[in-house]
């Protein structure tokens, strides 16, 4: 019993309770603030439309609640390509030692991400892990990432192709 307890106590002083977390170095090719250019997305959009019951071929309706039209509601959802100006700026910063940040109205996506990392795992196609923290986990997801020179291409998955260009600020 003492054992057990002196046990317990010990674990209990050695549990951190900052919730600090590195993903390690950043890449040098995508450490910097980078300015976003143009993003493609998906446009979710939904509207209903009314219709009147006795225009579509339903079965009898037995119940007494007779409703004189219906309500539908479409999936409209579109994909879309928006050019951003340099004012005012829509920043990410990600910093030499994993932290990412981002600044300006387009850039909420990445408000709940705290930190990143380049995953090197295969030579020819190249991923980012983003790092969600959240009840103090640290939970990733990855999108892909391509190196254009001066611009970096994010690449989140989606049904059809959607990206966010942004070029280096500094």
């Amino acid at each position: 019993m003492i054992f057990t307890t002196s046990l317990a106590c010990l674990l209990v002083q050695c549990k951190s309770t900052n919730g600090e977390f590195s993903p390690g170095a950043g890449d040098s090719r995508i450490t910097g603030t980078w300015q976003l250019l143009e993003r493609r997305f998906s446009k979710d959009s939904t509207f209903t439309i009314r219709v009147k019951r006795d225009s579509l071929a339903i079965a009898q309706d037995t119940s007494k609640n007779k409703l004189d039209s219906i309500y539908i509601r479409r999936d409209t959802s579109f994909y879309t390509t928006r050019r951003y100006s340099r004012t005012p700026p829509q920043i990410l910063t990600f910093d030499v030692d994993g932290k990412l940040t981002g600044s300006g109205t387009e850039m909420t996506y990445y408000s709940p991400i705290k930190y990143y990392n380049v995953d090197k795992t295969y030579a020819d196609s190249l991923l980012i892990n983003f790092f969600i923290s959240t009840n103090r986990a640290n939970v990733p997801f990855q999108q892909g990432v391509e190196f254009r020179k001066d611009t970096l291409v994010l690449k989140p998955r989606c049904d059809q192709p959607c990206y966010s260009k942004l070029l280096r600020v500094r």
